[in-house]
Order: structure tokens, then sequence, then C-alpha cells
């Protein structure tokens, strides 16, 4: 993962906390978020990065909507539990800092 694709995904892990989410039609985020899969922060960190690097050659966020979009069900709905995985674990390594 190349610096640039890092600084890509930690601005939307950013966004993500504070309840904005550009890559994701909220519809999307009604399955994927409630089911009860396990996973690690190992996979879902690949995950994401896999999917930033085909997202990075796209410059408009409607671009890596569409690309998004385009994904199955099962990869977008991965996608979406490993991009929230991140964002949990971002969360979580704040209030750490807090106390």
């Amino acid at each position: 993962m190349t610096n640039t694709e890092s600084n890509s995904i930690k601005n939307y892990i950013d966004m993500a906390k504070t309840g904005h989410c550009p890559l994701f039609f909220s519809e999307w985020l009604d399955g994927p978020l409630q089911s009860s899969q396990a996973l690690t922060y190992r996979s879902a960190k690949r995950n994401v990065g896999e999917v930033f690097s085909k997202l990075s050659k796209h410059r408009s966020i409607e671009r890596k909507k569409t690309m998004v979009e385009s994904f199955s069900d099962q990869e977008r709905a991965e996608f979406i539990q490993s991009f929230f995985k991140l964002v949990e674990r971002d969360i979580l390594q704040d209030l750490k800092t807090l106390h």
C-alpha cells in the first residue's frame, strides 16, 4: 500500500468517524453492519487496502462510488464490514489516548 493510499484510507476513516460515508449509499449500510460475522483487524485491513488500491485509480468520489457499486453484493458487504472494522479500531485507539 502506498503512502497516498494510506492517507486516502485515513481520510475516509476520519470522515466515517463523524458519520459521513461518501463511498456508500445508506441502503448498503443496513445489511452488512447488522451481521455478526467475526472479522479480524488484519483481514479487514488487507481487504480495505486491496479495494483502495483499485479505487485510487479514480479521482472523483462519484467514480469511486460507481466502482464500489459494481462489486457483487458479497464483495461490497465484505468491504463495508472491513472498512467499519478499521473505523471502530481507530475510534477505540482515540479513546485509549484520552485516558
